[in-house]
């Protein structure tokens, strides 16, 4: 494992059935993301760079011709999600679910020396664990054309058998269902076009 921490993340779709889209529902794409980013020493056009985004997510691009270092590039980083419902709750007051996708899950774990463990720092460790992992499912879940994840689960293990207890590691699972949920107004709308079908 070496010195210091290092992070593994993963994400993906479990098999299950699905509770198709009425068609006469449309589910707005969220805006574009950007990020303004100065390029690193050694920057040249055609050179291979990656940046950090907002939600932590590591980008790769190509240096655009006619930059170089130290100057200021703008990258598309896809659709935000922070417009994404992202709750525990199995529905959201005052919506009804509309359609569902298969579940959805993220994992993120870190390892660490013993010695670089911060016991003040671990519930700080443990929210960003699930911030990102959070993250990761609305992502799922825009590509899915859905508005929300619902029935979020969070599960945390950890493991300090490694070398006597000199590794630890941890590790964050969480589990959603992506819905498109809408107000009972327009629900209402859509499952009566449904029902005429």
């Amino acid at each position: 494992m070496g010195g210091g921490a290092s992070t593994l993340r993963s994400q993906g779709y479990l098999p299950s059935p699905e509770v198709r889209l009425p068609s006469s529902v449309v589910v707005p794409v969220p805006p574009s993301q950007t990020v303004s980013l100065v390029l690193p020493r050694g920057a040249k056009p055609g050179s291979r760079q990656s940046a950090l985004t907002p939600h932590g997510d590591e980008v790769i691009f190509v240096t655009p011709e006619g930059k170089r270092a130290g100057d200021t590039i703008t990258l598309d980083i896809g659709p935000d999600p922070s417009g994404i419902i992202a709750s525990t709750l199995p529905a959201v007051p005052g919506h009804n679910i509309v359609a569902s996708k298969p579940i959805v899950y993220a994992s993120t774990s870190v390892s660490f020396t013993a010695a670089d463990y911060n016991h003040g720092a671990s519930a700080e460790q443990l929210t960003g664990l699930s911030v990102q992992n959070q993250v990761a499912l609305k992502k799922q879940a825009i590509a899915l054309g859905c508005n929300a994840v619902l029935g979020i689960t969070f599960t945390m293990a950890n493991d300090s058998s490694g070398e006597h207890g000199r590794y630890k590691g941890v590790i964050m699972m969480s589990f959603g269902t992506p819905c498109v949920v809408a107000p009972q107004a327009a629900a209402a709308v859509a499952q009566a076009a449904v029902a005429v079908a």
